[in-house]
């Protein structure tokens, strides 16, 4: 039940949306909304990588993937602002190479990586191919011996430099 006078709510859990409905219950007296806010979170970071075409959609596309990179990018990248919020190895990896190209910074990726690393304790490592195992071993064995292994760690050892 609201009280008399002014009421303010404020969610202690950050959340993602494009729209929002508001709906207010047990309000027997009826009550009248005169202001409602978003409080933005968003990394610090300067707009650097730049595209522009002709064709108009494309251009649309491209500002609406920089956007929702910039929402993804919180204490660390986040897989999805209305999912689950937790630090995945896949998406840090994808979105650190378009923070790059977007933005430049090269600190949360850092952070996420350590982070990461600081749960690994990997003593076997299974690869999976569909839908059987291709692969099972330590890393230095999967490095010797496995070729879907091997184009794993090599494309990432491509895609990934954060010195320069």
């Amino acid at each position: 039940m609201l009280g008399a006078g002014v009421q303010e709510y404020e969610s202690r859990q950050r959340v993602g949306f494009r729209f929002v409905r508001i709906e207010l219950f047990d309000t027997p007296q009826g009550a009248e909304l005169s202001e409602f806010s978003v409080r933005a979170s968003l990394y610090p970071v300067s707009y650097r990588g730049y595209f522009h075409c002709s064709d108009p959609l494309l251009n649309r596309i491209w500002e609406a993937g920089r956007k929702t990179l910039h929402l993804c990018m919180q204490e660390y990248y986040l897989d999805g602002v209305k999912r689950d919020r937790f630090l995945w190895v896949g998406d840090t990896r994808a979105e650190a190479l378009y923070n790059y190209y977007l933005f430049g910074d090269q600190e949360l990726f850092r952070f996420c990586w350590e982070e990461i690393a600081s749960v690994q304790y990997a003593d076997e490592i299974l690869i999976l191919d569909d839908d059987h195992i291709a692969g099972q071993g330590t890393h230095e064995e999967l490095l010797a011996s496995n070729k879907i292994y091997q184009e794993i760690y090599q494309s990432q050892q491509e895609g990934v430099s954060i010195d320069g």
